[in-house]
């Protein structure tokens, strides 16, 4: 039996990692474990809070996502994981799952420019995002830069970095470093 796959997308907010972590899943029939699908389900049962509040509720949302895939890969099966994975800690917290796991890492580092993603934000904000969040109702491109938002944590594992200013990305380039091939039957 050949060692599962955990794919990892991350990169800051807005950079398109949803879209393309649901491309991914998609064309390798992988299960795919969203933060925000996890967050935004807790507020609507839980109710909105406070900025802080929607911290916390990420940070334990981000552990859920651990322990499900730990689940998944000790069945031997592979697993998408999307989220930002910019704390500190997730390079090591990614360490310790792939130990338990025993179980093999590629990260897709989505990324755009500082304007791009700015825009990108502003635009959803103003009309498709969960106020569960509790995003700004915009943000600058400074913003961006200024907070540490840009900078890729030293992740384990293989790192594929993917620029997302100029969408759509070559899915069939992602998946071939992925390592991976599509299955003979698509959706």
């Amino acid at each position: 039996m050949t060692e599962p796959h955990l794919i990892v997308v991350a990169g800051p907010p807005a950079a398109g990692k949803t879209t393309l972590a649901r491309q991914i899943a998609a064309a390798l029939r992988l299960p795919l474990i969203c933060k925000d699908t996890i967050k935004e389900v807790l507020c609507d049962c839980l109710g909105v809070r406070d900025r802080a509040w929607s911290r916390q509720l990420g940070h334990a949302v981000i552990q859920c996502m651990y322990a499900l895939a730990e689940d998944i890969l000790h069945a031997g099966a592979s697993v998408v994981l999307e989220s930002t994975f910019n704390h500190p800690d997730t390079p090591a917290e990614l360490r310790a799952l792939l130990c338990r796991a025993n179980a093999r890492l590629s990260v897709v580092y989505c990324y755009a420019t500082p304007e791009v993603l700015s825009a990108r934000f502003n635009a959803r904000a103003a009309a498709e995002r969960h106020p569960g969040h509790q995003d700004p109702a915009t943000t600058t491109p400074e913003a961006f830069s200024v907070d540490g938002t840009l900078r890729r944590p030293d992740y384990p594992g293989k790192v594929i970095p993917v620029d997302t200013s100029d969408l759509p990305v070559s899915l069939d380039s992602i998946l071939e470093q992925l390592g991976t091939s599509t299955p003979p039957h698509r959706f």
